[in-house]
């Protein structure tokens, strides 16, 4: 309740209390791992925070405990948007494909999706604009498939792949497909307007010779759903608990805030 309320220094003793009660215990190994990971979400650095996202993987990948082994796709995730939200890129893409494998390997459909969505992020990140903007599309047409509907957020990283490779005019459609979708988002409305203004701008022709705004306030713009401090956008906890695995800073019950 600490962390939910925004008193993540207020929350931090209690998470540090349920993790040395819980560490030493294998019949307890589940809660040793949320402990861990909510200790890497109010830390008070990257570097601490990476820390506290290998040792809650380390008791997940060896607990005999299914429930705690479950853990493990979150926390991959978790370390890629921490890696990614340094700048640190590479790194963030090795967590997110980690995190894929585990997905494909004992996730549902959804988590796949969301975990191939990462991916992409990260191949955004690293100017690879080609296979970026064909593992959105794949995931678009995944959607599809699902009977589904994606919240906005393949059709605004396809957007920003067409426009960052020069292919402005055919970016715009994805530019207002995005806006429309995720302007139904109260959270964002909220917490990220620049970003939808934004969207809203590059989906309208530009005057010649205007110069367009650069892309997101923040490189990092995760679709909410992907750890977002205390919350996931887009996922669940292991036991089905809405919580914080995944697309900035803060908490949201819709876990893969994107950070960003």
């Amino acid at each position: 309740m600490c962390n939910s309320s925004g008193a993540a220094d207020s929350a931090r003793p209690f998470f540090q209390q349920a993790w040395d009660l819980s560490r030493a215990a294998p019949e307890v190994a589940f809660y040793a791992v949320d402990a861990a990971h909510m200790l890497a979400i109010v830390a008070r650095s990257p570097v601490e925070s990476i820390t506290w996202n290998e040792a809650a993987l380390e008791r997940a990948e060896s607990a005999p405990d299914g429930r705690a082994r479950r853990w493990c796709g979150s926390l991959h995730n978790n370390l890629g948007w921490t890696y990614h939200d340094q700048g640190d890129f590479e790194e963030a893409l090795t967590c997110f494909q980690r995190a894929l494998t585990w997905q494909q390997e004992h996730g549902t459909a959804r988590e796949v999706r969301v975990a191939r969505w990462a991916v992409g992020r990260a191949l955004r990140s690293l100017d690879r604009l080609e296979e970026a903007l064909s593992v959105q599309e794949a995931l678009r047409e995944e959607w599809r498939r699902s009977g589904e509907q994606d919240a906005g957020y393949v059709a605004e990283k396809i957007a920003e792949c067409r426009y960052a490779a020069g292919r402005v005019e055919e970016s715009r459609p994805f530019f207002a497909e995005a806006h429309a979708r995720l302007a139904q988002d109260a959270w964002l409305v909220a917490q990220e307007p620049d970003r939808l203004r934004r969207l809203q701008q590059l989906s309208q022709p530009q005057e010649p010779g205007a110069a367009g705004p650069g892309e997101s306030v923040s490189r990092c713009h995760r679709p909410r759903g992907i750890r977002v401090g205390s919350r996931t956008l887009g996922g669940s906890a292991p036991d089905g608990r809405i919580d914080g695995w995944c697309p900035a800073r803060g908490s949201c019950p819709r876990s893969i805030r994107s950070r960003r």
